[in-house]
């Protein structure tokens, strides 16, 4: 794990981007030039994962996040996927996307993009009553709850089948009328 800049180890507990090496990890993409390469790897050998996380005080990885997906939220740094993992397990909710919009005192607001099980009905407000079930410290990171809810039939998908997150933001970015992820300076 190492800092932004990747030149130092990051102590236990602080977060950081996960790099690897080894006799298993890849060496390049077939055709690859020597710019992408560069961009894939650092001078020295390590592959960029772009994943972030910490280890704990046993030295056990916790993987948090990916960089692409980070969201500045106010003075914090959030990475979606643990909001998303507590808010699929609302009753009637298969699947979350949290996203970020615009806003001009936080930076970027959370959006949950909300995708019921079939033939089930859930509303705005019974997800919303959930969230307030999850927290504990009402001024804690962990305690970030979205601002806007919108519901899908079913997520965009990437020709190898993932959620396409991009284009869930588009889709929510049109719907609540707002044009970028980023509000203006």
């Amino acid at each position: 794990l190492v800092d932004e800049s990747q030149q130092e180890v990051v102590e236990p507990g602080q977060t950081g981007e996960v790099l690897c090496r080894g006799p298993h990890v890849f060496t390049g993409y077939l055709g690859m030039d020597q710019a992408a390469h560069d961009n894939v790897f650092t001078h020295d050998g390590w592959f960029r994962t772009t994943d972030v996380g910490f280890r704990n005080c046993k030295g056990e990885l916790h993987v948090i996040g990916r960089k692409s997906n980070a969201i500045t939220y106010g003075s914090f740094i959030l990475y979606p996927g643990w909001l998303e993992s507590r808010l699929a397990r609302c009753p009637g909710v298969q699947s979350v996307v949290i996203v970020p919009v615009p806003d001009s005192v936080k930076y970027q607001e959370l959006c949950a993009c909300v995708m019921p099980q079939p033939g089930i009905s859930v509303t705005e407000e019974e997800v919303r009553e959930f969230c307030k079930t999850l927290y504990l410290e009402p001024d804690a990171l962990e305690s970030a709850v979205p601002r806007y809810y919108l519901f899908f039939d079913r997520f965009p998908t990437t020709v190898t089948g993932k959620t396409d997150r991009k284009a869930v933001l588009t889709s929510a970015l049109r719907t609540l009328g707002m044009t970028d992820a980023r509000p203006a300076k």
